[in-house]
C-alpha cells in the first residue's frame, strides 16, 4: 500500500560557524540531535506564524559542502582547531572554556509536515520568510538558501516524484543515513560498543610490490563512506534536581551521548524517501532519547547499543 507523505525541502542552507563538535567523542558533521532541535525550532515557528496546527515528525539531511575551521603546517602535520576566543573579563584576562570546532556547511533538510498543509504555496513563503529571520542549523548562522519547495511523495521505490524533486533536484548531495545495525551485530559476537565502531572505521592499510614500486591497498571492513554519529542520549541517573540547573521548575537528568555508526550515501543510490528520514523515539523505562531510522530493529536491541 503508498503511503504518501507532504515533504516541505529547504535546498541548499548555507550554514556558518556550525558547531562541529557532534559529541564528547567525536568531531566532524554536526550531531543529528543538533539538525533535530534546529527542524523543532522550525516548526515552533511556523507554529508562532498562522500555522497552528503544523507538525514536523519526520526530517532527512543532506550534505553538499562541509569544511571545518582546522589547519596544520606542512602535509604530514597535525591538524589543529581554529578555536574563538572568549572575550576578556573584568580582570583582564581570558576565562577558561572548552575550545569549540566551527565548520562551514552547505546542506539541504526535507521535512515531513502534517496538519493543515492544503495551501502549499503560503507554507513555502512562510518557510522562506522564517530562514531569513535568524533561523540557526547546529548553533551555526543560515547566510543564504535556495527557495523552499513542498512536494508530495509516495513511499513506493520508484515513485517518480521522490526522483524528480528530491534526486534531480539535490543531486550532487550526500544523504546521511543509519548503519546501526552494524554495531548490533558486532556486538552481539562480543565486542564492546568502542570496539564494534572502531572495527567499521579503521582503514586496512596492505602493502604489495608492483613491479619495483611499493603500492599500498586500503580498506575498510564494510564498503562505504561510513562515520561515527550522535544520535541522542541515554540517561545514566534518576530524575531529580541539581545545584545551580538551569531550569528550576524541570527536573533534572544527568545522560551520555548516544553514538553508533553513519553513512553518507549519495542520493542517486537511495530507493525512497522513508531511507532517509530521521524520527524521534523516547523510552521512558530505559531512559533513550534518540532519533532513527530502522523501525525494524528491535527494541531490545537498545540494551546493547
Amino acid at each position: 500500500m503508498t503511503v504518501y507523505k507532504k515533504i516541505l525541502v529547504l535546498p541548499h542552507l548555507v550554514v556558518n560557524n556550525a558547531n562541529a563538535w557532534s559529541s564528547p567523542y567525536t568531531a566532524g558533521f554536526p550531531s543529528v540531535c543538533s539538525f533535530g532541535g534546529s527542524v523543532h525550532a522550525l516548526q515552533r515557528k511556523f507554529n508562532q506564524n498562522g500555522f497552528s496546527d503544523l507538525k514536523i515528525p519526520e526530517f532527512g539531511i543532506i550534505s553538499h559542502k562541509f569544511s571545518v575551521r582546522n589547519y596544520r603546517e606542512g602535509n604530514y602535520g597535525n591538524y589543529s582547531i581554529i578555536a574563538n576566543a572568549n572575550p576578556l573579563d573584568k580582570n583582564g584576562e581570558r576565562p577558561s572554556f572548552v575550545p569549540e570546532i566551527k565548520c562551514m556547511m552547505e546542506i539541504s533538510l526535507l521535512c515531513e509536515i502534517q496538519g493543515n498543509t492544503d495551501d502549499c504555496e503560503a507554507i513555502e513563503q512562510a518557510a522562506k520568510k522564517l530562514l531569513n529571520s535568524n533561523l540557526r542549523i547546529a548553533s551555526g548562522d543560515v547566510i543564504t538558501s535556495g527557495n523552499p519547495y513542498a512536494v508530495t511523495i509516495g513511499s513506493d521505490e520508484d515513485d517518480e516524484a521522490f526522483r524528480r524533486y528530491i534526486i534531480r533536484k539535490l543531486m550532487p548531495g550526500y544523504a546521511l543515513i543509519e548503519r546501526r545495525e552494524l554495531m548490533i551485530e558486532s556486538m552481539k559476537q562480543g565486542n564492546d560498543a568502542l570496539d564494534a565502531l572502531l572495527e567499521h572505521l579503521t582503514v586496512i592499510a596492505k602493502p604489495h610490490m608492483n613491479g619495483t614500486e611499493i603500492e599500498i591497498e586500503r580498506s575498510r571492513k564494510e564498503d562505504g563512506w561510513l562515520i561515527p554519529i550522535s544520535t541522542g542520549y541515554a540517561a545514566i541517573s534518576g530524575t531529580g534536581r541539581a545545584i545551580n540547573q538551569r531550569d528550576a521548575d524541570t527536573p533534572h537528568r544527568f545522560a551520555e551521548s548516544i553514538v553508533t555508526l553513519g553513512e553518507f550515501r549519495m542520493l542517486h543510490r537511495m530507493n525512497g524517501v522513508n531511507n532517509l528520514l530521521w524520527r524521534c523515539s523516547y523510552d521512558t523505562e530505559k531512559g533513550i532519547y534518540c532519533y532513527n531510522q530502522d523501525s525494524d530493529i528491535d527494541d531490545d536491541d537498545f540494551d546493547i547499543i
